[in-house]
């Protein structure tokens, strides 16, 4: 397909988001910016998408792809990127939505600054009904330049929501698209090996919402966990660690590590939370394997066995004792 170089294509891979993919159209259709083109890719949803969704969409000028099984979402945007026609490309989860501005600003960077390949800006959540920071702002961080380290080793001060990046198609193509194998953890994949070629420059506006609902936290059919020791193994080979900063960089390493095999611990506390009990205690088994002197553990394992209501009052309790 012929690339346009003054397109901008924002593709949205969704499954099953029904009540949230017009509101994601609709924020890329206003945009102020003229040259840019919709690709929606539907990943086999089982929903009312087809019926109540995509009639409208095509109506509006959107491209509109539809797998027959349900393939992943780095499937469905590699799927995207071949039906899209713009040099510059935009990934926008079917959740979530853009702000006024996303567009342009991003494209007048890029076009004003031809040595990149790749920009970023910050973002809002929308959560309890408002908008609000996220919890891991990029906002007081702002890295630009080399931030494959960053990206790797500072997890919790900087992450970088694919929504927020504008990229050239040309390295999306360089590094092969996503990891189609990987199901947790492919937007970092994908960021890293973009990282360790060139480097990042930063817009100073927050034109992005993540959207925070109950069908986002429900657990997933695959190992996180498993994905996530993937992904750092990966690229932790090209980290530096021939510098005077050698012991850091090898403590920050351990550090990651203990945090991706915590995975399972955080995934119970959630299902507590949500009351989804017979979740947790499956969770609970795989976290007392990687962990079994983690007192914790057992704690919540033992809640697992009783209604929900008693956890949510040891809850309360825990939170009306604390300093």
């Amino acid at each position: 397909m012929a690339v346009n170089p003054s397109l901008v294509s924002v593709i949205i891979p969704t499954y099953n988001r029904v009540r949230f993919l017009r509101r994601a159209v609709e924020s890329v259709l206003s945009q102020d910016y003229p040259g840019k083109e919709v690709v929606v890719v539907d990943d086999a949803s089982t929903d009312e998408t087809e019926k109540e969704i995509a009639p409208w969409a095509r109506a509006q000028g959107v491209v509109w792809v539809r797998h027959e099984s349900n393939r992943g979402e780095s499937a469905a945007r590699n799927t995207g990127i071949r039906a899209s026609r713009g040099d510059y490309l935009v990934f926008l989860d079917s959740d979530d939505y853009f702000l006024p501005g996303r567009l342009s600003s991003h494209v007048a960077m890029l076009d004003g600054r031809p040595d990149l390949v790749w920009v970023y800006s910050d973002h809002w959540m929308y959560k309890d009904g408002q908008l609000q920071p996220p919890t891991f702002s990029v906002r007081s961080y702002r890295p630009e330049g080399n931030v494959f380290e960053p990206q790797l080793l500072e997890t919790n001060g900087f992450q970088l929501p694919i929504m927020t990046m504008t990229l050239r198609r040309s390295v999306v193509e360089e590094v092969g698209g996503f990891d189609e194998s990987i199901f947790c953890a492919q937007d970092l994949d994908f960021r890293l090996r973009i990282a360790r070629r060139y480097p990042i420059a930063y817009i100073p506006n927050a034109d992005c919402v993540w959207v925070e609902h109950d069908a986002r936290s429900k657990h997933t059919r695959h190992n996180r966990m498993e994905s996530w020791l993937r992904v750092v193994d990966r690229h932790i080979a090209f980290l530096d660690v021939s510098g005077d900063n050698r012991e850091e960089v090898r403590r920050k390493v351990k550090a990651l590590r203990r945090r991706v095999l915590d995975i399972p611990h955080e995934e119970a506390h959630m299902h507590l939370v949500a009351g989804r009990m017979e979740e947790a205690r499956g969770r609970l088994r795989q976290a007392m394997r990687i962990r079994p002197f983690r007192l914790k553990n057992y704690a919540y394992f033992l809640f697992t066995f009783l209604p929900p209501s008693v956890y949510a009052a040891a809850r309360r309790l825990k939170r009306a004792l604390r300093p």
